[in-house]
């Protein structure tokens, strides 16, 4: 996919930036319970941070703590329905109708959230309340139409949302800091709204019910001799499914073409790798990946970890009642612990990709699938 020039300098100047920072953030100190904690977040063609105050004890022998998060990007975003509102589907991308090619425009997209977080069992479980903001504007290709702009959806231009979260976490799950081996599971429950009467720019309404899983098995580890801080070689093995039910008066294509949660992420189209990001959506969508994980021999910076993995992904949504699955792998080097930065290599066991190529050879992505 080609991305706007701005967006290429924008990721670059954002991760020196990041990297600036490095050493005046609580996450990077040997304080395993900061009062200030500081999370950037490495992205494609946008930047996050989440900045958090933990220095508060609501219950005795337990954290209560404040979040502000903020994230923007400038990146190309797609829409995959005809003006009536039925999907494009692989029968309709073809050089013969070349108008539906234009399923892409680009977008600005500004985000802001404000929670507190209380625990209940210290370190294990917790419980959150958040604001959230959302401001999309879509720019028009001069040059085209894309679909979104030939619909009638009041956000295909501009909108403005605002939501409030309930969340219950469950944290078991450890990461070891040098193999960065993880062990153990979590799980997340999320309820959100969006209220009619606070959304008039876009009118969202809706509400939605999000559930996360993930578990990890430890397999292998080992560390270079002499050097304890750096890694040699380790393994391990990772499972992750999502659950997804959405409904509303108004529901905007953003919200139904993603999965909820604290952190919205794509839908069953990117989830599912190999499949493009922001189709299938629907009322209810659910998601799964395994991987296996090798941390291959850090050299010159503890720091600075290669990475390799193989996955295998499915979900299923009830809109198109499709069901999607996938294998793969990709390789990559883990930044400080900050991101990782791989290059995927996908194959789409399911015949749905709109070009009809089931192969995708070379993919680009931030961070781990989960």
């Amino acid at each position: 996919m080609n991305q706007p020039a701005s967006a290429r300098s924008g990721f670059i100047v954002t991760t020196l930036l990041i990297l600036s920072i490095l050493p005046l953030s609580p996450v990077f100190s040997q304080d395993t319970d900061p009062v200030f904690v500081i999370q950037p977040d490495l992205r494609l063609w946008g930047a996050k941070v989440d900045l958090g105050y933990q220095g508060l004890t609501l219950f005795p022998g337990t954290t209560t703590g404040i979040w502000l998060g903020l994230s923007g990007a400038y990146q190309t975003s797609h829409y995959y329905q005809h003006p009536d509102g039925t999907p494009v589907t692989q029968d309709d991308f073809s050089d013969s109708n070349p108008a539906l090619l234009y399923t892409d425009f680009s977008q600005l997209n500004l985000q802001w959230n404000l929670g507190l977080r209380q625990e209940l069992l210290p370190e294990l479980l917790e419980i959150g309340l958040y604001y959230r903001g959302w401001y999309n504007n879509n720019y028009q290709d001069e040059s085209s139409m894309a679909l979104l702009f030939e619909s009638d959806r009041p956000e295909s231009l501009r909108s403005l949302t605002h939501s409030f979260s309930l969340l219950a976490a469950l944290d078991a799950s450890l990461e070891k800091p040098v193999t960065k081996v993880k062990s153990g599971f979590a799980a997340e429950l999320t309820g959100e709204y969006a209220p009619g009467a606070l959304n008039s720019l876009g009118a969202a309404d809706f509400g939605r019910i999000t559930l996360e899983l993930e578990c990890y098995l430890p397999i292998y580890e080992s560390l270079v001799s002499g050097k304890p801080d750096f890694n040699l070689f380790s393994v391990y093995a990772g499972f992750y499914s999502i659950t997804d039910f959405i409904t509303g008066e108004s529901v905007p294509y953003y919200a139904e073409s993603s999965f909820g949660g604290l952190s919205y992420r794509d839908g069953l189209g990117g989830t599912v790798r190999g499949y493009e990001s922001g189709r299938f959506t629907g009322d209810v969508k659910t998601a799964f990946s395994t991987e296996l994980r090798l941390n291959l021999p850090t050299i010159i910076w503890s720091g600075l970890m290669p990475v390799a993995l193989i996955h295998i992904d499915g979900g299923y949504e009830t809109q198109q009642k499709q069901l999607l699955t996938s294998i793969g792998g990709g390789i990559g080097i883990d930044l400080f612990g900050l991101g990782t930065i791989l290059v995927y290599t996908h194959y789409a066991l399911n015949d749905l990709t709109l070009t009809g190529s089931q192969l995708t050879i070379f993919g680009l992505g931030f961070g781990l699938h989960f």
